[in-house]
C-alpha cells in the first residue's frame, strides 16, 4: 500500500475548488454521485461532488488535478 501525501499547493487548490475561497469553512460536505464526467463543486454550499465511476486511483487523481488546476480564476480571484 502506498501512502499519498498532498503538497500544500495541491491542498490549497483543492480548497479553492471546493469552497471558492482560501479560508477553510467550519464544515465541508462531500457527495458521491451517480453521473459521468468530472468532479464538480458547489462553492456556495462547500459541497464537493465526486462521480462514482472511477475504477483506478490514477484516473481519479488526473481528473482532480485537472479540475483543481483552474482555481486561480473565478469570483474574487484575479
Amino acid at each position: 500500500m502506498s501512502l499519498f501525501l498532498a503538497s500544500p499547493k495541491s491542498l490549497e487548490q483543492l480548497l479553492k475548488f471546493w469552497t471558492g475561497w482560501e479560508v477553510p469553512p467550519k464544515s465541508l460536505d462531500l457527495e458521491v454521485v451517480s453521473q459521468a464526467g468530472l468532479p464538480k463543486s458547489s462553492t456556495c454550499f462547500c459541497l464537493l461532488k465526486l462521480p462514482n465511476h472511477y475504477l483506478e486511483y490514477e484516473t481519479f487523481k488526473a481528473d482532480m488535478t485537472m479540475v483543481t488546476s483552474v482555481t486561480d480564476v473565478g469570483f474574487g480571484l484575479n
